[in-house]
């Protein structure tokens, strides 16, 4: 696997099999002889040997649940994928041996291997970590230490636009961002004004009551976001609420979406709603629709902010589109020229099946994953420089070396190189030689048909 990972487990040296986590092992302790009377010599007793405890064997519900993940990795099956993870996740609690945590870990490996798998990997990480650290070899706590970090926020450092202005990343739940009710123009022509909407989409007759009728049905949603007021929310808190809204009228289904529009036209998106169907380019765009409806009706922190649609570009060099996933961006102007992005993904929260809170602290960070294609999108729109982008992909690979996305970096790079350059065919042969990973084999196909 490309830079290091999670290993299966190694045997720790003590003959036989690990002991049960959180159970240590009985060890048979000789009986104190009888204080001696009128004997002047003691028989020894015979040495007790310790009994081998018996091999330990995986429950083997979480035997088939991990099998049968695999095996929807292997046929790219998201539907498969998602149910095996739930079925997985409702069998941690009785984990209670290394070969069970084996099995979890080998999930987590795969899960984070694959395109738009991180935030469920992270979950399984995240379980491992929950356990007494004593439970743990301290080279397998460590193993499991690195992948959360390569699985969290990439710590990038402030990006600049073309025009002067800055971008920083934040992660969707952090606290302190400030952002004025005063509205701060995006001047015609600039950098950020390349990618923002231009004017407000007109909406449904019957969305606004469509809308209020939900919220008036469902106040425990506005508790449970922590929402005191609908007409005076922050920007993270209106990105929430519209997700929320979205998860609970689509449900995730990727088996037929013939009479599933792709258009982000409010009306296709309305009636997509009404069908309660679709996948993540679905959720992304409704997600964009309710948050415009609410930034237009309530006004306030809102005026400055804006949620985008975001896609990964995996089909930038000849790619498998089936690869991509798509999320949202929300974007707020804290000052003039100065930007803080934060990811949202409604649609792997709500195939997930996890609450809204891990949503916005665990899968809804930015992960290296989501930043990476970020930046390429940011050049790629013009955004940003491709000189900009080209040196801050080469500071995550050199900062990052033992990241699962540094073939994502070496993608991107490849994509923003000139055509024909000594760099495109480096970066393509870089993927390659870090072995199994998601783009070895379209980054091969590239560099056998193409000439760079």
């Amino acid at each position: 696997m490309p830079g290091g990972g999670i290993q299966p487990f190694r045997e720790s040296g003590v003959p036989g099999a690990r002991p049960v986590i959180g159970q240590p092992q009985a060890v048979p302790v000789p009986a104190a002889p009888e204080e001696p009377q009128d004997i002047v010599e003691i028989s020894p007793q015979a040495e007790q040997v310790p009994t081998a405890p018996e091999p330990l064997v995986a429950n083997p519900s979480l035997s088939i649940v991990c099998r049968l993940l695999e095996r929807a990795a292997e046929r790219r099956d998201a539907s498969g994928v998602r149910s095996a993870v739930c079925s997985l996740e409702r069998l941690l609690p009785d984990c209670h041996n290394a070969e069970d945590l084996r099995l979890v870990l080998q999930s987590a490996l795969l899960l984070q291997q694959a395109r738009g798998g991180e935030p469920l990997a992270r979950r399984l990480y995240n379980f491992v970590l929950s356990l007494p650290q004593d439970q743990l070899q301290p080279e397998e706590l460590a193993q499991v230490r690195l992948a959360g970090r390569c699985l969290g926020e990439m710590n990038l450092p402030t990006i600049r636009t073309q025009d002067g202005g800055r971008i920083r990343f934040a992660t969707f739940s952090q606290e302190g961002i400030v952002v004025p009710e005063e509205l701060i123009d995006v001047p015609a022509g600039s950098a950020m004004s390349r990618v923002l909407p231009t004017e407000t989409q007109a909406l449904p007759d019957n969305f606004a009551q469509f809308f209020d009728d939900w919220v008036s049905a469902n106040g425990n949603v506005l508790t449970e976001l922590g929402i005191a007021d609908v007409r005076h929310m922050s920007p993270q808190e209106a990105a929430a609420l519209s997700a929320r809204f979205v998860e609970d009228h689509l449900a995730y289904d990727d088996t037929d979406l013939s009479h599933v529009s792709d258009s982000p036209d409010p009306q296709e998106v309305f009636q997509n709603l009404l069908r309660g169907r679709g996948v993540c380019r679905h959720y992304a765009i409704a997600t964009n629709l309710v948050f415009d409806y609410l930034r237009t009706t309530y006004v306030g922190q809102l005026a400055n902010s804006y949620i985008l649609f975001q896609a990964g570009r995996s089909d930038d060099l000849g790619g498998d589109r089936s690869e991509g996933h798509a999320w949202c961006i929300l974007v707020s102007q804290v000052s003039q020229g100065e930007w803080v992005m934060q990811a949202i993904d409604p649609s792997t929260h709500d195939s997930a099946g996890g609450g809204f809170d891990a949503m916005l602290d665990g899968p809804g960070t930015f992960n290296c994953g989501t930043q990476l294609d970020l930046v390429f999108s940011l050049a790629r729109d013009g955004v940003i420089s491709r000189e900009e982008a080209i040196r801050t992909l080469n500071d995550y690979v050199d900062n990052n070396p033992n990241s699962p996305r540094i073939p994502f970096a070496y993608w991107y790079l490849a994509a923003l190189s000139p055509g024909g350059s000594n760099m495109r065919r480096e970066n393509l042969q870089a993927i390659v030689d870090l072995g199994n990973n998601p783009l070895a084999d379209n980054a091969s196909r590239l560099l056998e048909t193409r000439s760079y």
